[in-house]
Protein backbone atom coordinates (compact mmCIF):
# COMPACT_ATOMS: atom_id res chain seq x y z
CA UNK A 1 0.00 0.00 0.00
CA UNK A 2 1.75 3.44 -1.29
CA UNK A 3 0.00 5.09 1.69
CA UNK A 4 1.65 3.33 4.18
CA UNK A 5 5.16 3.55 2.41
CA UNK A 6 4.64 6.82 2.70
CA UNK A 7 3.52 7.03 6.67
CA UNK A 8 6.80 5.09 7.33
CA UNK A 9 9.07 7.33 5.17
CA UNK A 10 7.83 10.63 7.00
CA UNK A 11 8.21 8.42 10.12
CA UNK A 12 12.10 8.82 9.35
CA UNK A 13 12.14 11.26 7.74
CA UNK A 14 14.14 14.37 9.01
CA UNK A 15 14.17 16.60 5.70
CA UNK A 16 10.92 17.37 4.74
CA UNK A 17 9.25 20.77 6.48
CA UNK A 18 6.34 21.14 4.22
CA UNK A 19 4.18 18.42 2.59
CA UNK A 20 1.52 19.57 0.51
CA UNK A 21 -1.06 16.41 -0.53
CA UNK A 22 -3.81 18.34 -1.75
CA UNK A 23 -6.18 16.95 -4.03
CA UNK A 24 -5.30 13.68 -3.56
CA UNK A 25 -8.42 11.67 -2.80
CA UNK A 26 -7.05 10.97 0.87
CA UNK A 27 -9.60 9.08 2.51
CA UNK A 28 -10.47 8.30 5.97
CA UNK A 29 -7.71 5.49 6.43
CA UNK A 30 -5.30 7.04 4.40
CA UNK A 31 -5.83 10.18 7.20
CA UNK A 32 -5.24 8.05 10.06
CA UNK A 33 -1.88 6.45 8.43
CA UNK A 34 -1.33 10.29 8.05
CA UNK A 35 -2.07 10.83 11.87
CA UNK A 36 0.71 8.12 12.94
CA UNK A 37 3.39 9.54 11.35
CA UNK A 38 1.95 13.45 12.72
CA UNK A 39 2.08 12.37 16.08
CA UNK A 40 6.44 10.35 15.01
CA UNK A 41 7.49 13.24 12.86
CA UNK A 42 9.68 15.66 14.17
CA UNK A 43 10.79 17.92 11.12
CA UNK A 44 7.79 18.96 9.73
CA UNK A 45 6.48 22.29 10.04
CA UNK A 46 3.63 22.63 7.61
CA UNK A 47 0.67 19.79 6.50
CA UNK A 48 -1.58 21.15 3.73
CA UNK A 49 -3.70 18.05 3.45
CA UNK A 50 -7.21 20.92 1.67
CA UNK A 51 -9.32 18.91 -0.44
CA UNK A 52 -9.51 15.44 0.57
CA UNK A 53 -12.10 12.87 1.17
CA UNK A 54 -10.68 12.81 4.72
CA UNK A 55 -14.34 12.59 7.16
CA UNK A 56 -14.90 13.13 10.22
CA UNK A 57 -12.85 9.69 11.60
CA UNK A 58 -9.78 10.92 9.83
CA UNK A 59 -9.76 14.28 11.69
CA UNK A 60 -10.41 12.58 14.56
CA UNK A 61 -7.13 10.58 14.38
CA UNK A 62 -5.21 13.61 12.71
CA UNK A 63 -6.40 15.28 16.13
CA UNK A 64 -5.07 12.88 17.84
CA UNK A 65 -1.71 13.40 16.74
CA UNK A 66 -1.63 17.42 17.28
CA UNK A 67 -1.36 16.60 20.82
CA UNK A 68 1.68 14.98 20.82
CA UNK A 69 3.06 16.90 17.81
CA UNK A 70 4.82 20.34 18.97
CA UNK A 71 6.47 21.25 15.77
CA UNK A 72 3.77 21.80 13.28
CA UNK A 73 3.07 25.31 12.97
CA UNK A 74 0.19 24.91 10.05
CA UNK A 75 -2.41 22.68 9.17
CA UNK A 76 -4.45 23.01 5.74
CA UNK A 77 -7.50 20.68 5.89
CA UNK A 78 -9.95 23.03 3.72
CA UNK A 79 -12.91 20.91 1.85
CA UNK A 80 -12.66 17.46 4.05
CA UNK A 81 -16.08 16.70 5.07
CA UNK A 82 -14.72 16.98 8.34
CA UNK A 83 -18.18 17.39 10.40
CA UNK A 84 -18.63 18.87 13.53
CA UNK A 85 -17.37 15.87 15.13
CA UNK A 86 -14.04 15.86 14.20
CA UNK A 87 -14.48 20.18 13.99
CA UNK A 88 -14.60 19.42 18.09
CA UNK A 89 -11.77 17.07 18.18
CA UNK A 90 -9.51 19.71 15.98
CA UNK A 91 -10.74 22.83 18.47
CA UNK A 92 -9.90 20.22 21.64
CA UNK A 93 -6.42 19.08 19.86
CA UNK A 94 -5.81 22.93 19.55
CA UNK A 95 -6.25 23.62 23.15
CA UNK A 96 -3.33 21.09 23.71
CA UNK A 97 -0.94 22.19 20.79
CA UNK A 98 1.05 25.32 21.53
CA UNK A 99 2.66 25.20 18.60
CA UNK A 100 0.52 25.42 15.68
CA UNK A 101 -0.43 29.11 14.63
CA UNK A 102 -2.54 28.63 11.76
CA UNK A 103 -5.55 25.85 11.17
CA UNK A 104 -7.15 25.86 7.52
CA UNK A 105 -10.96 24.09 8.25
CA UNK A 106 -13.11 25.96 5.53
CA UNK A 107 -15.67 24.04 3.77
CA UNK A 108 -16.39 20.97 6.06
CA UNK A 109 -19.52 20.87 6.86
CA UNK A 110 -19.12 21.80 10.48
CA UNK A 111 -21.49 24.68 12.35
CA UNK A 112 -19.68 27.96 12.08
CA UNK A 113 -20.02 27.59 16.22
CA UNK A 114 -16.99 24.92 15.85
CA UNK A 115 -14.91 26.41 13.19
CA UNK A 116 -14.94 30.02 14.75
CA UNK A 117 -13.59 27.96 18.06
CA UNK A 118 -10.70 26.44 15.96
CA UNK A 119 -9.91 30.35 14.39
CA UNK A 120 -9.96 31.90 18.00
CA UNK A 121 -8.09 29.04 19.22
CA UNK A 122 -5.37 30.12 16.28
CA UNK A 123 -5.65 33.54 16.21
CA UNK A 124 -3.30 36.56 17.25
CA UNK A 125 -0.35 33.89 17.43
CA UNK A 126 2.30 34.71 15.35
CA UNK A 127 5.24 32.74 14.00
CA UNK A 128 8.41 34.23 13.27
CA UNK A 129 9.35 32.48 9.89
CA UNK A 130 12.37 31.47 11.58
CA UNK A 131 15.26 29.14 9.95
CA UNK A 132 17.42 29.39 6.49
CA UNK A 133 16.42 26.85 4.04
CA UNK A 134 12.77 25.15 3.30
CA UNK A 135 12.55 21.78 2.79
CA UNK A 136 9.45 20.77 0.87
CA UNK A 137 7.23 17.98 -0.89
CA UNK A 138 4.64 18.60 -2.50
CA UNK A 139 2.11 16.22 -4.50
CA UNK A 140 -1.03 15.89 -6.33
CA UNK A 141 -1.20 19.87 -6.44
CA UNK A 142 -3.18 20.03 -9.47
CA UNK A 143 -5.98 17.10 -8.53
CA UNK A 144 -5.55 14.78 -11.68
CA UNK A 145 -2.84 12.44 -9.40
CA UNK A 146 -4.03 10.29 -6.60
CA UNK A 147 -2.37 9.16 -3.81
CA UNK A 148 -2.52 5.90 -4.56
CA UNK A 149 0.13 6.07 -7.69
CA UNK A 150 2.80 7.44 -5.68
CA UNK A 151 6.32 6.20 -4.97
CA UNK A 152 6.94 6.66 -1.25
CA UNK A 153 10.73 6.09 -2.21
CA UNK A 154 10.76 9.75 -3.33
CA UNK A 155 10.57 10.86 -0.04
CA UNK A 156 13.22 9.37 1.48
CA UNK A 157 16.77 10.23 1.68
CA UNK A 158 18.46 13.86 1.79
CA UNK A 159 15.29 15.94 0.36
CA UNK A 160 16.31 19.59 -0.29
CA UNK A 161 13.11 20.65 -2.05
CA UNK A 162 10.70 18.61 -4.12
CA UNK A 163 7.64 19.64 -6.58
CA UNK A 164 4.94 17.77 -8.69
CA UNK A 165 7.61 17.92 -11.23
CA UNK A 166 9.98 15.85 -9.14
CA UNK A 167 7.51 13.01 -8.17
CA UNK A 168 8.14 9.57 -9.59
CA UNK A 169 4.89 7.95 -10.48
CA UNK A 170 4.14 4.13 -11.20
Amino acid sequence: DHMAQLTMSLVSNTHIEILYLNDCGITSKGAHLLAYALGKNRSLDHVWLNNNKIGSSGAEAIASSLTTNQTLLTVGLSNNSIGNHGGKALAKAMRQNHSITDVFVEGNRMSDRIEDEINRICYGEVNDGGGDDIHEFQFCHDGSNRIDNFDAGTVTGSVVSKTCEDITLD
